[in-house]
């Protein structure tokens, strides 16, 4: 009997290990721009955390893009509760306990009412590994010829922690450094799914 419960031990702490070990990224998803400036409506679900100076937070972040349309659901510090963004490059509106909040600036309204630094239609190319349109940058890859670095408008964008995700080699790790300003995204799980970012 002892050595029957031995043997089961055995081979569940043999599963055990099975189940949790990490897996490297796979070989055959090789990172591509055309295949990333195609896969242009995504979901993102993690965290994000940022500073401007004295002014900063963190949240627990869901953002939808849809094209140039977006939407962001944050909860947490980022605003005091809840926070809901949406928007495109020429138009924004920002929910949170304040109030709603709508502008035809975008950036000038995301620094005024939440103290964020950085362009959300930007970010949107740089958290896929991509130059955003209409202004030179510098893209500086890894040995494996992914985006480790891109330096654009003034800010300097790291990208790492690379893994398979949704049938994609994707960065979990994407870091926008600019001036006195800082953003982190801490990426839990990427989906490029057939659902539209409403507004």
């Amino acid at each position: 009997m002892i050595t029957r419960i031995a043997a089961a031990l055995a081979v569940a702490l043999l599963l055990g290990g099975c189940v949790f070990k990490p897996q490297p990224p796979p070989a055959d998803l090789p990172w591509s721009a055309e295949s990333m400036a195609a896969a242009n409506r995504f979901v993102v679900k993690g965290k994000v955390g940022f500073r401007r100076g004295e002014t900063g937070g963190s949240a627990a972040l869901t953002w939808q893009q849809d094209g140039e349309r977006y939407r962001l659901a944050a909860s947490g510090p980022l605003g005091q509760g809840a926070t809901r963004i949406s928007g495109n490059s020429r138009q924004i509106r920002i929910e949170d306990g304040k109030g709603m909040h709508e502008s035809d600036a975008p950036e000038a309204l995301l620094a005024e009412a939440l103290g964020w630094p950085v362009s959300i239609n930007s970010l949107s190319y740089w958290v896929r590994g991509l130059a955003a349109p209409g202004s030179a940058a510098e893209v500086q890859n890894d040995e494996a010829g992914r985006p480790a670095r891109i330096r654009q408008q003034d800010w300097e964008i790291a990208l790492d922690r690379w893994r398979g995700d949704d049938g994609r080699i994707l960065p979990h790790r994407v870091v926008a450094t600019g001036g006195d300003s800082r953003v982190t995204l801490l990426i839990e799980r990427w989906d490029f799914a057939d659902g539209k970012a409403s507004q």
